[in-house]
């Protein structure tokens, strides 16, 4: 990425220059730089968790339960739905290569974090479901379940 942004500024160019290596000098530790990138990650990671946090509250006010356990299955949801999911599909813009238009990639990234959440909300609804004890799970009362309980199987 140092090295793209090197291109970016002029500083080196494409076609038409001196011979650059591939492995140029970069510059070492700037601490402007290096330092907003670590407090705008955090701002991203604590807007992230108040949502969650957000989204949970609604879920324990229609009557879920949220403990420990189910908090680590919400976060570890939020993580699949906006990280690792939308990179399995649509790959990185590497800089100064025409890519699809920022437009568009946002509206699909969008899509997939609502598809995708609504997965992962469901995955958490079936945990919650599991833990409750009741055995039903998303399915309701099932004749397997029906014939288990009472000994037949």
């Amino acid at each position: 990425m140092l090295h793209a942004e090197l291109y970016e500024r002029g500083e080196l160019l494409h076609f038409g220059a001196d011979p650059v290596t591939a492995h140029p000098v970069l510059p070492g530790f700037d601490a402007v730089r290096d330092g907003l990138s670590v407090i705008f990650t955090m701002l991203t990671y604590t807007g992230y968790g108040l949502l969650l946090l957000a989204m949970m509250s609604v879920a324990e006010g229609r009557g879920a339960q949220i403990d420990g356990r189910m908090g680590m299955i919400w976060g570890i949801a939020g993580f699949v739905t906006f990280h690792p999911a939308p990179a399995f599909t649509l790959a990185p813009e590497v800089p100064g290569v025409a890519a699809a238009e920022v437009g568009a990639r946002q509206v699909w990234w969008f899509c997939h974090g609502r598809v995708g959440g609504g997965g992962a909300v469901a995955a958490c609804v079936c945990a919650q479901l599991g833990a409750s004890g009741s055995g039903r799970g998303l399915a309701g009362s099932t004749s397997f379940d029906r014939r288990a309980r009472a000994g037949q199987l």
